[in-house]
């Protein structure tokens, strides 16, 4: 069966980022004859060379993975993923509507239901990962309902088949990466490395828990290397970042990792996003030693009575411990991630997070590669949105698809007070809604 796997328009707001998803899902689609198109790669009308695609490649099955949701920027404000997944099934609908239309991605998993009521040309809907899914799917056109994590439609009624167990990750082959170009992806760390699924942290906001589970599915050492040995010796990418939600939780499988990639003599450079509560002397030696050039994060919260409301898993202490034993480190770079308008703050609070950020800039200077203020979005099946619910900030009714942040109290206090205002403002920072990390298939 010819089967095209097509990456969803993000538009002009994001580098493109290499479909890691897609590759494995391509990699699990073996019996099948299988091609990747990327719109955000297309140097003109992305829709017009997904027309040219189907003429010189005409499928029977394609599959739209819809990466990202509450795209943001300053200029455009946010980017509404129904307007590409729409021109995109009108654009296969025009040259025939013989050709099965499934979608998928992280995207569509948080938000399934809705992009099924809405796009009438999608046959189906590949819930979560899709390795085992949607092959199985191929094989059950005429009885989707057999195969578990579906969704379907039945006249005017959207129908789910299910959820299934999560595939075996360690047991999956290296991602198809021959079908679509890593070279082609020019952004900095563009290009993904996958080493686990799953995360056991608790943060209320967060949707990677629905999205992948709380169990941890680790990926051998030894196959994590072979991954990246075959992106050196295959395509030249010698730069990459590990797209796991954290990187060193189990730090005994991040150490695995790094202690291959050294025996290996691998010569790499990478990015990851890193933990704080798990960061010490002899762990940041080994994965600098490793090539890590580039640590990342996401503490959120400052103040001890944020990060316990927002269920994190540190301290102040942790913060501050972590910068000060990355602070001396000259070869690597520092980026971080706070959220606005999150309850247990007061004036002190918020002008110790100020004096931290001002540290952030004295100390670290252009090592300091990012540091983001984002609100504080509300994403179906979080504990935030059973907050929000029971405090009245939404109600059942809310459409979260539409950017609902949870705004309580702090904003304002912010606003009052200049000098926290004039502290952002000396950083140069700017504010991003949050939109799905994870490059799952």
């Amino acid at each position: 069966m010819k089967v095209l796997l097509i990456q969803l328009y993000s538009g002009t707001e994001c580098e493109p980022v290499y479909p890691i998803g897609l590759s494995y899902l391509a990699a699990a689609l073996s019996s099948h004859e299988v091609k990747i198109l990327d719109q955000n790669l297309c140097a003109g009308d992305p829709f017009l060379e997904t027309e040219k695609m189907i003429s010189v490649f005409p499928p029977e099955v394609i599959g739209i993975s819809i990466r990202n949701i509450h795209i943001y920027s300053l200029e455009k404000g946010y980017f509404n993923p129904d307007k590409p997944l729409r021109r995109t099934i009108d654009t296969i609908k025009k040259i025939s509507d013989k050709i099965i239309i499934a979608a998928g991605g992280p995207g569509f998993s948080m938000f399934p239901v809705h992009f099924m009521r809405n796009e009438p040309g999608l046959n189906f809907g590949v819930f979560l990962e899709g390795e085992e899914s949607f092959p199985e799917l191929l094989e059950n056109l005429d009885s989707p309902e057999k195969v578990k994590g579906v969704y379907r439609r039945d006249k005017d009624e959207v129908l789910y088949s299910g959820r299934d167990e999560p595939p075996d990750f360690a047991a999956l082959p290296i991602p198809h990466r021959d079908l679509i170009n890593p070279q082609k992806y020019k952004g900095e760390y563009a290009i993904g490395v996958q080493s686990k699924r799953g995360c056991m942290l608790n943060c209320i906001y967060c949707a990677y828990l629905f999205l992948s589970g709380k169990t941890l599915r680790l990926r051998p050492a030894e196959k994590v290397a072979d991954e990246i040995e075959n992106l050196i010796n295959n395509y030249g990418i010698s730069e990459f970042t590990f797209v796991d939600h954290v990187f060193n939780i189990p730090k005994a499988h991040a150490e695995e990792i790094c202690n291959e990639i050294i025996k290996r003599g691998l010569q790499i450079r990478w990015s990851a996003w890193f933990n704080e509560k798990f960061m010490d002397e002899n762990f940041v030696a080994l994965a600098i030693k490793a090539g890590c050039s580039f640590f990342e994060f996401s503490p959120d919260g400052y103040s001890n009575r944020s990060l316990k409301w927002l269920k994190k898993n540190i301290q102040t202490k942790d913060i501050i411990n972590t910068f000060r034993l990355l602070r001396r480190k000259k070869q690597i770079k520092i980026g971080y991630n706070f959220m606005l308008g999150i309850p247990g703050q007061n004036i002190f609070s918020l002008l110790r997070q100020a004096i931290f950020f001002l540290k952030l800039k004295v100390f670290l200077g252009n090592r300091l590669k990012l540091l983001t203020f984002n609100k504080l979005g509300i994403d179906p099946n979080t504990d935030l949105e059973k907050i929000a619910l029971s405090e009245g900030v939404i109600t059942p009714g809310t459409d979260l698809f539409k950017p609902t942040f949870y705004e309580v109290g702090i904003i304002g206090r912010i606003k009052k007070h200049r000098g926290f205002t004039s502290v952002l403002k000396l950083l140069k920072t700017k504010t991003f809604a949050k939109s799905a990390k994870s490059d799952g298939p």
